[in-house]
């Protein structure tokens, strides 16, 4: 992408809601910006999302926005502002791919930072439709690949007391 964003551009005086959104490894001019400069600044609404490795130089948003955050929401730098529900940190999202679902989704770690973070999630489901949990991901993207594993140890073996070797 280019000129005034490469993911999001907003006309001036315009607003954005982004709730539980992704808007991530979109390259050239920032993630998010400002169309237009005459008139007064776009005010994006963020809830619950995620805006990370954007622009030239990870640049995720224009200076010239004005942010309202809410919930929980990551971003990879410091460009999208501050508050105290913004964390600015690697989100750990693994590229747009075919994760299932209607189109392609951005997929994270189980360690990512946006795993079970959202605050007062109020989107039912993800981009895949796939149903949100109680405690939703903060993003477009609801992790659901844990897997359990059922351990069984017989009842005649020993376990040390020290380091808990069998």
């Amino acid at each position: 992408g280019g000129g005034p964003a490469s993911g999001i551009s907003i006309a001036s005086s315009g607003t954005l809601v982004l709730d539980n959104s992704t808007v991530a490894h979109n390259d050239g001019a920032p993630g998010i910006g400002w169309l237009t400069s005459p008139g007064s600044p776009p005010v994006v609404t963020v809830r619950n999302s995620i805006i990370a490795n954007n622009g030239s130089g990870s640049r995720n948003c224009d200076e010239w926005l004005q942010f309202n955050y809410q919930g929980k929401n990551i971003s990879s730098d410091a460009t999208c502002g501050t508050s105290a529900a913004l964390l600015i940190a690697d989100p750990m999202l693994a590229g747009l791919a075919d994760n299932g679902g209607p189109t392609a989704t951005e997929a994270f770690s189980p360690q990512s930072p946006a795993l079970n973070a959202g605050v007062n999630c109020s989107v039912a489901d993800d981009q895949r439709y796939v149903a949100r949990g109680t405690s939703c991901d903060i993003g477009a993207f609801e992790f659901t690949d844990f897997t359990v594993v059922t351990l069984t140890i017989d009842a005649n073996s020993f376990a040390g007391g020290a380091n808990g070797a069998a």
